[in-house]
């Protein structure tokens, strides 16, 4: 399958909707505004904005936005259509990655001298690089041994990120992964991490010319891009830099330094690293340096990865497999208290019962749900994912309730997982399985209720109308919740068959009916027992 065909094309149809009404015709500043400035990447400045059309007043509306120059685009002063329109499918496939550990794409605006401006999720946490900055300054060894569990749970994260864009057909590769480009997405200190920065050229695939190939960060760069000026973008390279972030980390908590693994102690320090130093050790191909570390699983872990021959790489799968990534990994232990307590199964049961509208609410609060809200189905949802793609297939769906021992038919499984994968591409997305479980206090949080009315109201009229409805349900979609009369949309107060719009009132109480219609498709306690289920108390307490 390729890129398209496995990304959910309700996501996709959404996204590229919003960009045809909203940024490809009127500038950011109409439904955005500038806040304050957050620092620079590769390629252009991030700033913080906030929603102009932020009814909750709340600072968990803000967005990240990134302002990409032309001039950035093109390789060139001046604007170049065909390269333009390259650069539009490219952003087409960035803007659908849907994984617990990238960064949230939005949507996009275009200015005619202005650039680009990305539209993303706003991260507040700390990245990954102030963090071992923070551990190489503890004094004693058992001091920073005591961060290692938190940084081997990011590095596990970070692994399942690089595997999922790896498993797309086209390969999403990254480039320029390094602890910069790796941000918390709060300040809790259990927050998940987020891969940020994926540049434009992260996404060529093929022989890039002279001046293009070894864009990047060198210390993190990998041999065969370091050493050569033109050649292929892959994979591997991507699993290189995997493995000196291991070393920094490593050498972080045992050194107090942070270290590249291929030079010696002295001149492998941090970004201090001499440029011939480096040539000189990818040319005679010698070992890494095991001096950073202890024998033992993380010693293992680098023996598969710094591999100068690219082909003798382990892959991103292969790492999450290593003893050393599964201790304490806590996905097993909340996806078995899920399904114990019962609450998973039911949401997940009632889902094929709901209307497309609602489904739609659900797939929206699903986009914008608060991290420490979704934290255990997030653990859950890698639990199932046995094969560490990023996505669920139908049979891991049912060995996931097996090995949890949930009392459920095949034929059962299959109904509740055809439901979720609702565009048939035979594997459940993450946000499909968010929007599939979760619960009714993130889908009636303020928040999640101003998120989704701004996306059904695209051009910022403070209102939606029929058309908004076809745009964001398709014209069967649409049609299909006009014709439902027990659907809020064509009831009467709402009127709007009669040309009239829904306020965000009117919209706030649908959100609400939808809760309660959540779980209303479960009518006795008999179809809990069907389900080998306890009857949930609380419309079904929120399972995370």
């Amino acid at each position: 399958k390729t890129l398209s065909t496995i990304d959910k094309k309700d996501r996709v149809d959404n996204i590229m909707g919003l960009w045809t009404v909203r940024g490809a015709q009127r500038p950011i500043t109409d439904f955005y505004e500038f806040v304050d400035s957050v620092g620079e990447g590769n390629y252009g400045v991030v700033q913080r904005w906030r929603p102009l059309q932020n009814t909750s007043g709340s600072k968990e509306s803000e967005v990240a936005v990134k302002q990409i120059k032309w001039k950035y685009v093109g390789r060139s002063c001046f604007r170049q259509k065909d390269r333009e329109t390259s650069i539009r499918n490219e952003l087409r496939m960035l803007l659908v990655l849907d994984n617990p550990f990238i960064i949230k794409f939005r949507e996009w605006f275009e200015h005619p001298w202005l650039g680009i401006f990305f539209v993303m999720e706003l991260c507040t946490g700390q990245t990954l690089q102030d963090l071992l900055d923070e551990v190489c300054l503890r004094p004693s060894l058992a001091d920073r041994q005591a961060e290692m569990p938190a940084l081997r749970r990011y590095f596990r994260e970070i692994v399942y990120a690089v595997a999922y864009i790896h498993n797309l057909d086209p390969p999403v590769i990254h480039r320029d992964l390094k602890p910069d480009n790796v941000i918390m997405a709060t300040s809790d200190k259990h927050s998940c991490i987020k891969v940020i920065d994926f540049g434009l050229a992260s996404l060529k695939s093929s022989d890039q010319e002279d001046g293009d190939y070894q864009q990047g960060t060198l210390v993190f760069m990998a041999p065969e891009q370091y050493v050569n000026v033109a050649g292929e973008y892959t994979e591997e390279m991507d699993i290189w830099a995997l493995g000196v972030i291991l070393a920094w980390i490593l050498s972080a908590v045992e050194l107090g330094s942070l270290q590249h693994p291929m030079l010696d102690l002295e001149s492998g320090k941090g970004f201090d690293v001499q440029w011939i130093d480096l040539y000189r050790a990818y040319k005679e191909e010698g070992p890494w340096n095991r001096d950073l570390t202890r024998p033992g699983p993380c010693s293992q872990i680098l023996d598969q990865v710094l591999v100068h021959n690219p082909a003798d790489r382990a892959r991103a799968n292969d790492i999450l497999q290593a003893d050393w990534v599964r201790v304490d990994d806590p996905a097993a232990a909340a996806c078995a208290t899920l399904l114990r307590k019962g609450a998973l199964l039911a949401n997940m049961s009632t889902y094929a019962q709901l209307s497309r509208f609602d489904k739609k609410i659900l797939s929206l609060v699903a986009d914008h749900a608060a991290e420490t809200k979704v934290a255990m189905l997030r653990q859950t949802f890698r639990c199932f994912d046995t094969s560490m793609t990023g996505r669920i297939s139908c049979d891991e769906l049912l060995q996931g309730f097996r090995r949890n021992d949930v009392d459920i038919s095949e034929e059962d499984v299959q109904d509740i997982f055809e439901a979720i994968d609702k565009d048939n591409t035979g594997a459940i997305s993450y946000n499909e399985w968010i929007a599939a479980t979760i619960g009714c206090e993130s889908l009636r949080s303020e928040k999640a209720i101003h998120a989704a009315f701004r996306n059904l109201d695209p051009t910022g009229k403070g209102s939606i109308d029929a058309e908004d409805l076809k745009r964001a349900l398709g014209h069967a979609g649409a049609q299909e919740v006009f014709e439902d009369e027990a659907s809020p949309i064509s009831s009467p107060e709402s009127k709007i068959r009669g040309g009239e719009h829904i306020t965000f009132e009117q919209f706030r109480d649908m959100v609400h009916k939808t809760s309660r219609r959540r779980f209303a498709p479960m009518k006795t306690v008999l179809d809990f027992k069907v389900l080998n289920l306890s009857l949930p108390t609380d419309c079904l307490r929120e399972p995370s």
